[in-house]
């Protein structure tokens, strides 16, 4: 019994060892985060666009009931390609669209008034050429800084249901169109990548974007 259980106690031990220099070499062969060839994309929303919150506090504050905001994104798509351990290149598209509805009173030709729908929205699309610069050779978080310059596209657009005013719409996205806008995009932004799976993981970045913070999940391929 006695050399029975020295076996099991030498089997164990040496169990014990290989599965600690198996976890020693994984974690020194786990593949860096900045990995140079490596492919990063990213997927996200974000939050404290400037346009967004005017129109919103606009909304809020106005005397009409019937005056409803709603909003979608800003939305992010990031593609990175790692070219070196530090630097990375890569394209950020970005969508936002910010819509207002509300109920309008006309007069007839018969002096009677009636109601009818209006709908202004504003639609908003970048796409960025980026340059990253990342900060540490992890495998597991990735802090970096990010610089992007490229295309910016706004668009207005009115339309309504009054039956006695065809022209109205013409004529508001006409005048619609004449608001400046600059087709310059341009962002400047913190982040930090954690992927506590090899290839997948979260992302958050804080600055000067579309959204002055935002987040979603990243993959690394």
């Amino acid at each position: 019994m006695k050399k029975l259980g020295l076996t099991f106690a030498i089997i164990s031990a040496f169990s014990l060892s290989a599965m600690a220099q198996k976890g020693v070499n994984e974690a020194a062969s786990a593949p860096s985060l900045t990995r140079k060839g490596a492919n990063n994309i990213s997927i996200g929303i974000g939050t404290g666009n400037l346009v967004q919150e005017i129109l919103r506090d606009a909304v809020s504050l106005g005397n009409n009931n019937s005056v409803k905001f709603t909003a979608t994104g800003p939305l992010f798509f990031k593609y990175e390609n790692m070219v070196d351990k530090r630097i990375g290149f890569g394209i950020n598209l970005a969508y936002m669209k910010n819509n207002i509805n509300y109920n309008e009173t006309n007069t007839n030709n018969m002096g009677q008034d009636y109601q009818y729908n209006a709908d202004l929205s504003c639609t908003t699309f970048s796409g960025i050429v980026r340059f990253n610069y990342h900060f540490m050779d992890h495998d597991k978080i990735d802090p970096y800084i990010g610089l992007g310059v490229g295309y910016r596209s706004v668009k207005w657009n009115y339309s309504d249901n009054d039956p006695l005013d065809i022209n109205n719409q013409n004529e508001a996205n006409v005048a619609l169109s004449t608001l400046p806008s600059s087709p310059f995009g341009g962002d400047l932004t913190f982040g930090v990548r954690f992927l506590p799976h090899p290839n997948i993981g979260i992302y958050m970045e804080a600055g000067i974007a579309k959204g002055v913070i935002q987040g979603g999940l990243t993959f690394q391929i």
